[in-house]
């Protein structure tokens, strides 16, 4: 019965309820059972777990979701994520989380949908690899760039940055800063290890190895001390650092830190990362 009630549920927005009533009827389920999926597009995420959270077969599946939902907080997109249990992407390959990506207003078709399959590419003869990919419509992203004035103008920058994360560092420490950097430095790019894994179990030097290949010329080392995160900068060809002061580290991966507060700190990093280079005072930057 699955292919039909992902077939309802696909349409359930655009379709009579009358229909998608009939056509799980059709399949053989009962009234109150057709009943529970028709709600499907008011569940919230929270009601979803109080009502099947203990269940043994929706347990793994929901412990995951909200992981997922937690890195969206500690990137600061949190409010910008909807759970919705009627998106069904049209391909069966699918192993885990799907999503779609929509401009806020509503105006627009999907710019990018995807998801997790873990099995395609073993299945496909290759190697046996999990997987998460997306298709991107790029033609709707550019009519919403421009419907916005939001079309950018992109420019070099000496400013590349890696986050390297020591040992008992978190990977939502390394988002909150990765985030926060990039709010308030726009001109310059932030990168870090492309999952959990490599973020909180690989060495730093072979972070640092990863940062070379991404063509950064700036590493933000991050260490765990017994009671407080540190952040200093370093430069490769000179060996040298400079060490960031905790509470601007504070400021970067607080909760309550306020924007401008973020962005002292952004501009004290970036000072520091100019100094090793050699390049304008951290004086003429702040203004």
């Amino acid at each position: 019965q699955l292919p039909v009630v992902y077939a309802v549920l696909d349409k359930l927005e655009r379709q009579p309820r009358e229909i998608s009533s009939e056509k799980l009827t059709a399949a053989g389920m009962n009234a109150e059972t057709a009943e529970v999926i028709l709600g499907f597009d008011a569940l919230t995420f929270d009601e979803l777990q109080e009502r099947y959270g203990k269940v043994a077969s929706v347990t793994p599946h929901a412990e995951r979701f909200a992981e997922y939902l937690a890195h969206g907080e500690a990137l600061g997109i949190g409010d910008w994520i909807d759970f919705d249990l009627t998106i069904v992407r049209g391909l069966a390959y699918y192993t885990g989380i799907v999503f779609e990506l929509f401009d806020a207003v509503g105006e627009f078709r999907a710019i990018c949908g995807g998801g997790r399959y873990d099995n395609l590419l073993s299945s496909l003869g290759g190697v046996d690899l999990p997987a998460l990919g997306f298709g991107m419509g790029d033609v709707v992203l550019g009519e919403l760039l421009r419907e916005r004035g939001k079309m950018p103008a992109f420019q070099a920058t000496d400013d590349r940055y890696f986050i390297v994360a020591g040992e008992g560092v978190k990977a939502h420490d390394v988002l909150k800063v990765a985030s926060a950097l990039r709010r308030h430095l726009p001109s310059s790019s932030v990168s870090y290890g492309l999952n959990r894994a490599a973020i909180e179990q690989r060495k730093p030097a072979k972070q640092a190895d990863d940062a070379r290949g991404h063509g950064a010329n700036l590493l933000l080392n991050m260490i765990r001390n017994p009671d407080r995160l540190h952040i200093s900068v370093s430069q490769f060809e000179l060996r040298s650092e400079r060490t960031v002061e905790a509470d601007h580290v504070d400021s970067l991966i607080s909760d309550s830190a306020g924007a401008a507060a973020e962005r002292v700190a952004a501009m004290h990093i970036r000072s520091l990362a100019h100094a090793l280079l050699g390049k304008e005072s951290s004086e003429r930057l702040e203004r």
